[in-house]
């Protein structure tokens, strides 16, 4: 079918959050949905410094992803819905058939982490 809305789930265990940046793919669209939460300048300053993440990623969330990482463990609120820091609107109007991807980058290095699993939500 043909996308009307879309939202997805992660679930990641990682230590620092800040230093993730998460980048979903369909084809030749792509959206940046966590970039350095904390430091999404790059400025070289440290960002989020929580453990751990499973959420609902929704366009239509109150709180975003970007401002509401913290310290602790989980640094996302297990099953908390949270906006990206893009829009999942470039994939509207395309077909939810095709090869879909999501990148994770650590922008440090020194952390480790695994992407535990990852969901798209469709809205058809």
């Amino acid at each position: 079918g043909t996308l009307t809305n879309l939202r997805m789930s992660f679930n990641i265990t990682h230590t620092y959050m800040g230093d993730l940046t998460l980048i979903l793919t369909k084809g030749a669209t792509s959206v940046t949905l966590l970039q350095r939460p904390g430091n999404a300048a790059n400025t070289g300053t440290s960002g989020c410094s929580g453990n751990n993440g499973n959420v609902i990623v929704d366009g239509a969330a109150t709180l975003t992803l970007e401002s509401n990482c913290g310290s602790g463990t989980p640094a996302y609120t297990s099953g908390g819905s949270y906006r990206p820091n893009n829009p999942f609107t470039p994939f509207v109007g395309q077909s939810l058939n095709g090869t879909w991807s999501l990148r994770a980058f650590d922008s440090a290095g020194t952390d480790v982490g695994s992407l535990v699993q990852w969901c798209l939500l469709p809205t058809l």
